[in-house]
């Protein structure tokens, strides 16, 4: 490997360079707890239980979610209208918890200031998938917009759910 003396390999974090890395990955790190906090509601709602996505049998692994609520909801629920929507939501949101665990887990071991990307090692060995990736600020805001919207759709669709609970009427 020949190293790039435009690039800064295992960068300071304290680069102003670095600003503004920094501020989308915790805009990216924020929308991703509302999110999880999203789900815990939807799970307290669909089981009856306000503390049951609080209890860490039930904090499922994201690319587990779309089938563990498909199966909370037609054992506490039954059929509902809103059961495809949701799984598609949990479903579409593996990819976004992956990304936001790359960034929180993986190295940030090299920062090119001219063409201002970050290079991020997973350190996780998955099957067609590079172990060094290269990240904008635009990516990772890319993901935080995508957050708070898959965010925003499991939310209606709490709400369509909660509208038809008997505490509603």
């Amino acid at each position: 490997m020949t190293l790039d003396p435009n690039v800064t390999y295992f960068p300071d974090p304290e680069d102003s360079e670095l600003v503004p890395f920094a501020i989308a990955f915790a805009r990216m790190m924020l929308a991703h707890a509302q999110f999880e906090a999203r789900i815990r509601a939807v799970q307290g709602l669909v089981s009856g239980d306000p503390t049951f996505g609080e209890q860490r049998k039930n904090q499922w692994y994201s690319d587990q979610r779309a089938e563990r609520m498909a199966k909370l909801i037609e054992t506490q629920l039954g059929q509902i209208p809103e059961t495809k929507d949701v799984v598609q939501c949990l479903t579409k949101s593996v990819a976004l918890s992956r990304e936001r665990n790359l960034l929180a887990h993986g190295e940030w071991w090299a920062f090119d200031p001219k063409e201002q990307i970050v290079f991020v090692r997973s350190g996780t060995d998955r099957p067609n998938e590079d172990q060094h990736q290269e990240r904008s600020v635009a990516d990772i805001q890319r993901t935080t917009d995508e957050l708070k919207n898959v965010e925003a759709e499991l939310y209606m669709l709490q709400s369509r759910i909660e509208s038809r609970s008997p505490e509603a009427g």
